[in-house]
C-alpha cells in the first residue's frame, strides 16, 4: 500500500519537472471515441492494454517513464502535460484514492482539493476524478487525476497538469481527452 501511494506522489511531482523546460487507429462508431475537432486519432498503448484520444497538435514524447506523455502548449515557462502510470494494486478503487489523498496531503503542504467526483468515460468505464492545486518549483499548479481500474489487480492514473492560472478551456480539453480512455484488453 505504501509503495502504491508513493508512486502517485512521485507521479505528481515528476511530471511537473518534465513540464518545465504509436500507433494510431481509427475505430469510431460509439466505442469510446470522440468526434471532437479538439482531439486526434486514438493512441494505443498496446503494452498497457489501454488507449486514449489525445488533444490535437499535442506532441507524444518519451519523458523517461513506462509510457509516453502528451505535451501541450508552453506558456509562462510551463508546458501542459497528460501522462500515464499503471500500478499493481488489488484493493478497491475508493480505498486507493483515499489513501492517495492522505499521502498527497502529507507530501504537498500547499495542496488543496478542488473537486473529487465519479467520472465515466464514453465507453462506460467508471473511475474517480480528483482535482488539486499545489505549489511545486515555485509555480502554482492545478493537477487533475483520472483514476481507473485496469484489470482486476491494477490501477491507472492519468495526470493532467497545468498552471493554476490557466483557464477552463484547458480543463475542458483534459476532460474531453480523458473521456475517451478505454481498456483494450
Amino acid at each position: 500500500m505504501k509503495k502504491s501511494l508513493g508512486i502517485l506522489l512521485m507521479l505528481a511531482m515528476m511530471f511537473v519537472f518534465a513540464a518545465c523546460g504509436s500507433n494510431a487507429t481509427d475505430d469510431s462508431q460509439n466505442n469510446g471515441d470522440s468526434t471532437s475537432e479538439l482531439l486526434t486519432e486514438r493512441y494505443d498503448f498496446e503494452e498497457g492494454g489501454f488507449s486514449i484520444q489525445p488533444p490535437k497538435d499535442w506532441e507524444a514524447k518519451d519523458i523517461g517513464t513506462k509510457y509516453i506523455a502528451f505535451m501541450g502548449p508552453t506558456e509562462n515557462d510551463f508546458t501542459q502535460t497528460i501522462n500515464f502510470v499503471t500500478e499493481e494494486y488489488s484493493g478497491p478503487l475508493e480505498t486507493y484514492v483515499e489513501a492517495s489523498i492522505t499521502t498527497l496531503k502529507k507530501a504537498l503542504t500547499d495542496m488543496k482539493i478542488v473537486k473529487q467526483s465519479e467520472f465515466t468515460t464514453l465507453s462506460g468505464q467508471t473511475g474517480t476524478k480528483l482535482v488539486i492545486t499545489d505549489k511545486q518549483i515555485n509555480k502554482k499548479l492545478q493537477q487533475t487525476f483520472y483514476i481507473f481500474e485496469l484489470g482486476s489487480d491494477n490501477k491507472i492514473i492519468i495526470t493532467c497538469t497545468r498552471l493554476a492560472a490557466d483557464g477552463a478551456d484547458t480543463d475542458e480539453l483534459y476532460e474531453e481527452s480523458a473521456s475517451t480512455f478505454k481498456v483494450d484488453k
